[in-house]
Protein backbone atom coordinates (compact mmCIF):
# COMPACT_ATOMS: atom_id res chain seq x y z
CA UNK A 1 0.00 0.00 0.00
CA UNK A 2 2.79 2.23 0.83
CA UNK A 3 5.26 1.85 -2.27
CA UNK A 4 1.68 1.88 -4.45
CA UNK A 5 -0.06 5.36 -2.76
CA UNK A 6 3.07 7.48 -1.79
CA UNK A 7 3.58 9.12 -5.17
CA UNK A 8 -0.52 10.00 -5.16
CA UNK A 9 -0.19 10.94 -1.83
CA UNK A 10 2.86 13.36 -2.24
CA UNK A 11 0.47 15.07 -4.82
CA UNK A 12 -2.86 15.30 -3.11
CA UNK A 13 -0.03 17.37 -0.51
CA UNK A 14 0.97 19.38 -2.44
CA UNK A 15 -2.68 20.54 -3.37
CA UNK A 16 -4.38 20.43 0.17
CA UNK A 17 -1.08 21.31 2.74
CA UNK A 18 1.93 18.98 3.79
CA UNK A 19 1.45 19.30 7.33
CA UNK A 20 -2.08 18.48 7.57
CA UNK A 21 -2.23 15.52 5.63
CA UNK A 22 1.48 14.69 7.64
CA UNK A 23 -0.63 14.60 10.72
CA UNK A 24 -4.05 12.63 8.89
CA UNK A 25 -1.29 10.05 8.40
CA UNK A 26 0.01 10.15 11.64
CA UNK A 27 -3.15 9.18 12.94
CA UNK A 28 -4.62 6.97 10.33
CA UNK A 29 -1.17 4.88 11.16
CA UNK A 30 -1.61 5.19 14.84
CA UNK A 31 -5.43 3.65 14.43
CA UNK A 32 -4.01 0.81 12.19
CA UNK A 33 -1.37 -0.24 14.87
CA UNK A 34 -4.10 -0.17 17.40
CA UNK A 35 -5.97 -2.17 15.47
CA UNK A 36 -3.75 -4.51 14.89
CA UNK A 37 -3.06 -4.83 18.81
CA UNK A 38 -6.73 -5.58 19.10
CA UNK A 39 -7.18 -7.64 16.88
CA UNK A 40 -10.42 -9.77 18.55
CA UNK A 41 -10.28 -13.11 16.40
CA UNK A 42 -8.27 -15.93 15.72
CA UNK A 43 -7.36 -18.54 12.93
CA UNK A 44 -8.91 -17.32 9.37
CA UNK A 45 -11.13 -14.58 10.31
CA UNK A 46 -8.22 -13.15 12.71
CA UNK A 47 -5.71 -13.36 9.62
CA UNK A 48 -8.23 -11.42 7.24
CA UNK A 49 -8.50 -8.51 10.17
CA UNK A 50 -4.65 -8.27 10.66
CA UNK A 51 -4.33 -8.28 6.97
CA UNK A 52 -7.11 -5.25 6.66
CA UNK A 53 -5.18 -3.91 9.48
CA UNK A 54 -2.27 -3.70 8.03
CA UNK A 55 -3.29 -1.91 5.05
CA UNK A 56 -5.07 0.66 7.13
CA UNK A 57 -1.37 1.15 8.19
CA UNK A 58 0.37 1.13 4.63
CA UNK A 59 -2.04 4.08 3.94
CA UNK A 60 -0.86 6.34 7.11
CA UNK A 61 2.48 5.13 6.18
CA UNK A 62 2.16 6.75 2.54
CA UNK A 63 1.39 9.82 3.52
CA UNK A 64 3.91 9.90 6.56
CA UNK A 65 6.97 9.00 3.83
CA UNK A 66 5.52 11.02 1.11
CA UNK A 67 5.19 14.17 3.38
CA UNK A 68 8.66 14.07 5.98
CA UNK A 69 11.16 14.77 3.48
CA UNK A 70 9.41 17.53 1.70
CA UNK A 71 8.39 18.94 5.41
CA UNK A 72 11.99 18.93 6.48
CA UNK A 73 13.11 20.12 2.91
CA UNK A 74 10.89 23.03 3.37
CA UNK A 75 11.75 23.91 6.76
CA UNK A 76 15.72 23.83 7.23
CA UNK A 77 18.03 26.64 4.93
CA UNK A 78 19.62 24.67 2.04
CA UNK A 79 23.20 25.00 4.26
CA UNK A 80 21.22 22.70 7.04
CA UNK A 81 19.22 20.19 4.98
CA UNK A 82 21.46 17.49 4.15
CA UNK A 83 21.59 17.17 8.25
CA UNK A 84 18.13 17.01 8.84
CA UNK A 85 17.43 14.45 6.25
CA UNK A 86 20.16 12.41 7.68
CA UNK A 87 18.88 12.66 11.24
CA UNK A 88 15.35 12.15 9.80
CA UNK A 89 16.82 9.07 8.13
CA UNK A 90 18.24 8.02 11.44
CA UNK A 91 15.47 8.20 13.37
CA UNK A 92 12.96 5.89 11.34
CA UNK A 93 15.60 3.62 10.85
CA UNK A 94 16.37 3.49 14.57
CA UNK A 95 12.54 3.87 15.64
CA UNK A 96 12.16 0.79 12.90
CA UNK A 97 14.78 -1.36 14.72
CA UNK A 98 14.07 -0.94 18.13
CA UNK A 99 10.53 -1.25 17.62
CA UNK A 100 11.28 -5.06 16.23
CA UNK A 101 13.53 -5.82 18.80
CA UNK A 102 11.33 -4.62 21.81
CA UNK A 103 8.40 -6.59 20.39
CA UNK A 104 9.72 -9.29 20.03
CA UNK A 105 10.93 -9.15 24.03
CA UNK A 106 7.79 -7.97 25.26
CA UNK A 107 6.21 -11.00 22.69
CA UNK A 108 8.45 -13.33 24.03
CA UNK A 109 8.59 -12.53 27.83
CA UNK A 110 4.45 -12.89 27.66
CA UNK A 111 4.45 -16.22 26.08
CA UNK A 112 6.84 -17.13 28.69
CA UNK A 113 4.79 -16.18 31.43
CA UNK A 114 1.68 -17.61 29.93
CA UNK A 115 3.11 -21.24 29.56
CA UNK A 116 4.50 -20.84 32.64
CA UNK A 117 0.78 -20.18 34.64
CA UNK A 118 -0.47 -22.95 32.10
CA UNK A 119 2.30 -25.71 33.35
CA UNK A 120 1.83 -24.91 36.94
CA UNK A 121 -2.33 -25.82 36.44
Amino acid sequence: MTATLLVTFGRISDMYGRVRLYNLGFAIYTVGSLLLYLTPNTGDLGAIELILFRIVQGIGGAFLFSNSAAIITDAFPANERGKALGINQVAGLAGGFLGLVLGEVWAWRSLRVRYAASYWR
